[in-house]
């Protein structure tokens, strides 16, 4: 799969994907391409590849690496694009990514916290500009990439709000979100005092931005502190910003379109929310 996979790659850049997500598919292709080798005992064509080896992989997955289900979707995830691009380019005759299964992510696994817990959890950082990082991914539903990116260009506050540009985001997507009051402020007072010369918004003096995995390493430490489980991620701030959206407009179109979501299937989620209301409507009755 060696050739395959460098053209493959080629095709990613042509789609502007960004480095890190190329390096994420190419990643969990090479998995599985080693994984099929210790499994058939030697190389492997892609021609040799069927349905019941990538089905057999995912099945690996859970049962001995126990993978969780979202893990496991992303990974399916990754091997459909690929094979479904081989098809196309004729380099397999049968198009393997219709044997490939649809894995379904329990509503158990993505996490919400409430303002309240949002806090808490930024009130247990040392790191002040950590701190804002959190308050920029929660007060405008940022992935953690999002934020780390932003510069200074992309932020245009006005009196009690504005609006963030968010350029380059997953999928090589352009989308702008409304700054909330809050946030407004938090930026504002940390701009006032922010002595780095540097483009970047959540800017150090070492190296002139933050780097992700720095807020990764400040956010775990200070959950651990809370005795939070380990699910609870940046990301988690993303979602939360999604639920209070939705549980305040129930407009799934307008959490879509600040989360950058092309398809509404993948807000689909947050209507979970609504079930409460539901049943405050039928209990009336």
């Amino acid at each position: 799969m060696h050739q395959e996979m460098v053209e493959y790659k080629a095709h990613l850049n042509n789609l502007e994907r960004s480095q890190r997500t190329i390096d994420g598919y190419l990643g969990e292709l090479l998995f599985f391409q080693k994984w099929l080798e210790e499994r058939l005992n030697g190389p492997v064509s892609i021609k040799d590849i069927t349905g019941s080896e990538i089905n057999a992989f995912l099945l690996y997955l859970k049962e001995e690496r126990d993978y969780k289900p979202a893990s496991r979707r992303r990974i399916a995830a990754t091997l459909k694009g690929f094979f479904k691009w081989a098809y196309k380019q004729g380099y397999i005759t049968t198009d393997l990514a219709d044997t490939i299964p649809s894995i379904k992510v329990p509503d158990t696994e993505r996490h919400f916290l409430s303002p309240e817990q949002v806090k808490e959890w930024v009130n247990a950082v040392d790191n002040n500009l950590v701190k804002i990082s959190m308050e920029l991914m929660y007060y405008a539903g940022l992935r953690i990439s999002e934020a780390t990116n932003m510069k200074l260009k992309d932020v245009d506050l006005q009196e009690d709000g504005g609006w963030l540009s968010i350029r380059n985001a997953k999928g090589g997507k352009f989308r702008k979100v409304p700054i909330a009051p809050v946030l407004a402020s938090i930026l504002v007072r940390y701009l006032e005092e922010r002595k780095v010369d540097s483009d970047y918004l959540l800017a150090t003096e070492k190296t002139g931005r933050i780097h992700p995995v720095t807020i990764q390493a400040e956010m775990r430490d200070a959950r651990r502190k809370l005795g939070w489980e380990e699910q609870i991620t940046p990301h988690t701030l993303r979602h939360s910003f999604a639920s209070q959206i939705y549980k305040e407009t129930n407009d799934i179109l307008v959490v879509g379109r600040l989360l950058g979501h092309s398809k509404l299937a993948t807000t689909q989620v947050y209507t979970h929310l609504n079930e409460d209301r539901m049943l405050d409507a039928v209990n009336v009755l």
